[in-house]
Protein backbone atom coordinates (compact mmCIF):
# COMPACT_ATOMS: atom_id res chain seq x y z
CA UNK A 1 0.00 0.00 0.00
CA UNK A 2 1.44 3.36 -1.04
CA UNK A 3 1.79 6.26 1.38
CA UNK A 4 1.87 8.72 -1.53
CA UNK A 5 -1.10 10.89 -2.33
CA UNK A 6 -3.86 9.38 -4.44
CA UNK A 7 -6.87 10.93 -6.17
CA UNK A 8 -10.05 9.73 -7.84
CA UNK A 9 -11.07 12.04 -10.69
CA UNK A 10 -14.30 11.33 -12.57
CA UNK A 11 -14.63 12.06 -16.27
CA UNK A 12 -10.91 11.97 -16.99
CA UNK A 13 -11.04 11.27 -20.72
CA UNK A 14 -11.57 14.82 -21.97
CA UNK A 15 -11.71 18.50 -21.04
CA UNK A 16 -10.90 19.56 -17.49
CA UNK A 17 -10.89 15.98 -16.22
CA UNK A 18 -8.19 14.97 -18.67
CA UNK A 19 -6.11 18.04 -17.79
CA UNK A 20 -6.46 17.23 -14.08
CA UNK A 21 -5.46 13.59 -14.52
CA UNK A 22 -2.30 14.50 -16.40
CA UNK A 23 -1.39 17.36 -14.06
CA UNK A 24 -1.75 15.32 -10.88
CA UNK A 25 0.25 12.45 -12.39
CA UNK A 26 2.98 14.84 -13.50
CA UNK A 27 3.23 16.09 -9.92
CA UNK A 28 3.75 12.71 -8.32
CA UNK A 29 0.18 11.72 -7.46
CA UNK A 30 -1.41 8.33 -8.00
CA UNK A 31 -4.63 8.79 -9.96
CA UNK A 32 -7.71 6.69 -10.62
CA UNK A 33 -10.09 7.98 -13.24
CA UNK A 34 -13.15 6.71 -15.00
CA UNK A 35 -15.21 7.33 -18.09
CA UNK A 36 -17.54 5.67 -20.56
CA UNK A 37 -15.28 5.82 -23.64
CA UNK A 38 -12.91 2.87 -23.42
CA UNK A 39 -10.78 3.97 -26.38
CA UNK A 40 -9.90 7.23 -24.61
CA UNK A 41 -9.23 5.39 -21.34
CA UNK A 42 -6.89 3.00 -23.18
CA UNK A 43 -5.09 6.01 -24.68
CA UNK A 44 -4.61 7.48 -21.20
CA UNK A 45 -3.35 4.17 -19.87
CA UNK A 46 -0.77 3.91 -22.66
CA UNK A 47 0.62 7.34 -21.79
CA UNK A 48 1.13 6.58 -18.10
CA UNK A 49 2.47 3.74 -16.02
CA UNK A 50 1.44 2.06 -12.81
CA UNK A 51 0.50 5.39 -11.20
CA UNK A 52 -2.76 5.49 -13.21
CA UNK A 53 -5.92 3.41 -12.96
CA UNK A 54 -8.06 4.21 -16.04
CA UNK A 55 -11.34 2.39 -15.55
CA UNK A 56 -14.43 2.05 -17.72
CA UNK A 57 -17.31 3.18 -15.52
CA UNK A 58 -20.68 4.89 -15.75
CA UNK A 59 -20.96 6.72 -12.43
CA UNK A 60 -24.75 6.41 -12.53
CA UNK A 61 -24.56 2.68 -11.78
CA UNK A 62 -23.88 1.17 -8.35
CA UNK A 63 -22.07 -1.91 -9.62
CA UNK A 64 -19.70 0.20 -11.72
CA UNK A 65 -18.77 2.32 -8.69
CA UNK A 66 -18.34 -0.79 -6.54
CA UNK A 67 -15.86 -2.17 -9.08
CA UNK A 68 -13.88 1.10 -9.07
CA UNK A 69 -13.76 1.14 -5.26
CA UNK A 70 -12.50 -2.46 -5.22
CA UNK A 71 -9.71 -1.67 -7.69
CA UNK A 72 -8.60 1.47 -5.81
CA UNK A 73 -8.64 -0.32 -2.46
CA UNK A 74 -6.57 -3.18 -3.86
CA UNK A 75 -4.00 -0.83 -5.37
CA UNK A 76 -3.65 2.02 -2.86
CA UNK A 77 -5.90 1.26 0.12
CA UNK A 78 -7.12 4.84 0.52
CA UNK A 79 -7.29 8.19 -1.27
CA UNK A 80 -6.65 11.83 -0.39
CA UNK A 81 -8.91 13.48 -2.95
CA UNK A 82 -12.10 13.02 -4.96
CA UNK A 83 -12.79 15.38 -7.85
CA UNK A 84 -16.43 15.22 -8.92
CA UNK A 85 -15.80 16.37 -12.47
CA UNK A 86 -17.98 14.22 -14.73
CA UNK A 87 -21.10 16.11 -15.77
CA UNK A 88 -24.07 16.25 -18.11
CA UNK A 89 -24.97 19.57 -19.76
CA UNK A 90 -28.58 18.55 -20.26
CA UNK A 91 -30.76 18.79 -23.36
CA UNK A 92 -29.37 20.66 -26.37
CA UNK A 93 -30.16 23.01 -27.94
CA UNK A 94 -30.58 24.51 -24.48
CA UNK A 95 -34.35 24.82 -23.83
CA UNK A 96 -36.16 27.31 -21.61
CA UNK A 97 -37.83 25.93 -18.49
CA UNK A 98 -41.20 25.36 -20.19
CA UNK A 99 -39.39 23.50 -22.98
CA UNK A 100 -37.54 21.22 -20.55
CA UNK A 101 -39.21 17.87 -20.05
CA UNK A 102 -39.32 16.05 -16.73
CA UNK A 103 -37.14 13.34 -18.28
CA UNK A 104 -34.58 15.97 -19.38
CA UNK A 105 -34.32 17.20 -15.81
CA UNK A 106 -34.16 13.72 -14.34
CA UNK A 107 -31.36 12.65 -16.72
CA UNK A 108 -29.31 15.74 -15.90
CA UNK A 109 -29.84 15.36 -12.15
CA UNK A 110 -28.97 11.67 -12.38
CA UNK A 111 -25.39 12.46 -13.38
CA UNK A 112 -24.77 15.86 -11.80
CA UNK A 113 -26.47 15.25 -8.46
CA UNK A 114 -27.50 11.68 -7.66
CA UNK A 115 -24.37 10.00 -9.06
CA UNK A 116 -22.12 12.47 -7.23
CA UNK A 117 -24.07 11.94 -4.01
CA UNK A 118 -23.60 8.19 -4.44
CA UNK A 119 -19.84 8.57 -4.96
CA UNK A 120 -19.56 10.62 -1.75
CA UNK A 121 -21.52 7.99 0.14
CA UNK A 122 -19.79 4.93 -1.28
CA UNK A 123 -16.22 6.26 -1.16
CA UNK A 124 -16.41 7.44 2.46
CA UNK A 125 -14.49 4.41 3.69
CA UNK A 126 -11.56 5.14 1.37
CA UNK A 127 -10.99 8.74 2.46
CA UNK A 128 -7.93 9.57 4.55
CA UNK A 129 -7.87 12.08 7.40
CA UNK A 130 -7.34 14.74 6.16
CA UNK A 131 -8.79 14.50 2.68
CA UNK A 132 -10.68 16.60 0.14
CA UNK A 133 -13.80 16.36 -2.00
CA UNK A 134 -13.86 18.91 -4.84
CA UNK A 135 -17.05 19.42 -6.82
CA UNK A 136 -16.68 21.04 -10.24
CA UNK A 137 -19.46 23.61 -10.37
CA UNK A 138 -20.46 26.49 -12.66
CA UNK A 139 -21.69 30.06 -12.40
CA UNK A 140 -24.90 28.65 -13.94
CA UNK A 141 -25.62 27.33 -10.43
CA UNK A 142 -26.13 30.88 -9.12
CA UNK A 143 -26.81 33.03 -12.23
CA UNK A 144 -30.17 32.65 -14.01
CA UNK A 145 -28.98 32.08 -17.57
CA UNK A 146 -31.90 31.32 -19.91
CA UNK A 147 -31.72 27.76 -21.20
CA UNK A 148 -29.60 26.48 -18.36
CA UNK A 149 -32.45 25.36 -16.08
CA UNK A 150 -31.60 21.66 -15.89
CA UNK A 151 -27.84 22.05 -15.64
CA UNK A 152 -27.89 25.08 -13.35
CA UNK A 153 -30.41 23.49 -10.98
CA UNK A 154 -28.41 20.27 -10.75
CA UNK A 155 -25.21 22.16 -9.96
CA UNK A 156 -26.95 24.40 -7.41
CA UNK A 157 -28.33 21.33 -5.63
CA UNK A 158 -24.89 19.73 -5.53
CA UNK A 159 -23.26 22.95 -4.30
CA UNK A 160 -25.62 23.01 -1.33
CA UNK A 161 -25.01 19.34 -0.57
CA UNK A 162 -21.26 19.99 -0.63
CA UNK A 163 -21.62 22.91 1.80
CA UNK A 164 -23.62 20.75 4.20
CA UNK A 165 -21.16 17.86 3.84
CA UNK A 166 -18.28 20.19 4.69
CA UNK A 167 -20.00 21.27 7.89
CA UNK A 168 -20.81 17.68 8.85
CA UNK A 169 -17.34 16.32 8.06
CA UNK A 170 -15.11 18.64 10.08
CA UNK A 171 -14.49 16.01 12.77
CA UNK A 172 -13.54 13.38 10.20
CA UNK A 173 -11.00 15.65 8.51
CA UNK A 174 -12.81 15.86 5.17
CA UNK A 175 -12.94 19.28 3.52
CA UNK A 176 -15.60 19.49 0.80
CA UNK A 177 -15.80 22.46 -1.54
CA UNK A 178 -17.02 23.54 -4.98
CA UNK A 179 -14.70 24.93 -7.64
CA UNK A 180 -15.87 26.98 -10.64
CA UNK A 181 -13.33 26.54 -13.47
CA UNK A 182 -14.90 29.22 -15.68
CA UNK A 183 -15.94 28.97 -19.33
CA UNK A 184 -13.50 26.54 -20.90
CA UNK A 185 -12.70 25.31 -24.37
CA UNK A 186 -14.21 21.86 -23.89
CA UNK A 187 -16.41 19.36 -25.66
CA UNK A 188 -19.26 20.12 -23.24
CA UNK A 189 -19.11 23.87 -23.87
CA UNK A 190 -19.01 23.34 -27.63
CA UNK A 191 -22.07 21.09 -27.36
CA UNK A 192 -23.99 23.62 -25.25
CA UNK A 193 -22.97 26.87 -27.02
CA UNK A 194 -21.52 25.99 -30.43
CA UNK A 195 -21.59 29.63 -31.54
CA UNK A 196 -19.04 30.73 -28.91
CA UNK A 197 -15.62 31.73 -30.22
CA UNK A 198 -13.17 29.08 -28.93
CA UNK A 199 -10.44 31.71 -28.68
CA UNK A 200 -12.49 33.54 -26.04
CA UNK A 201 -12.59 30.51 -23.76
CA UNK A 202 -10.18 29.33 -21.07
CA UNK A 203 -7.89 26.40 -21.69
CA UNK A 204 -8.74 23.47 -19.35
CA UNK A 205 -5.05 23.25 -18.41
CA UNK A 206 -5.27 26.72 -16.84
CA UNK A 207 -8.29 25.79 -14.70
CA UNK A 208 -6.61 22.52 -13.74
CA UNK A 209 -3.59 24.43 -12.41
CA UNK A 210 -5.89 26.65 -10.35
CA UNK A 211 -7.61 23.69 -8.74
CA UNK A 212 -4.31 21.87 -8.18
CA UNK A 213 -2.99 24.89 -6.29
CA UNK A 214 -6.08 24.95 -4.07
CA UNK A 215 -5.76 21.22 -3.36
CA UNK A 216 -2.10 21.51 -2.37
CA UNK A 217 -2.81 24.45 -0.06
CA UNK A 218 -5.74 22.72 1.61
CA UNK A 219 -3.69 19.57 2.18
CA UNK A 220 -0.82 21.61 3.56
CA UNK A 221 1.61 20.72 0.79
CA UNK A 222 2.56 24.37 0.41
Amino acid sequence: MSTERAAFITGGTSGLGNSLVRLFLDNGWKVATCGRRKNLLDELARDHGDDLLALACDIRFDNHLDSVIERIEEKWGSIDLIVLNAGEVGPVPLPEVYGTTLMDLRKTMETNFFANFNIIRKFAGLMKNPSLIAHITSDASSSPYPGWGAYGSSKAAMDQLIRILDEESKCSGINAFSFDPGDMRTEMHRKAIPEDDPDSLKEPDVSALELFSIVEKKLGVR
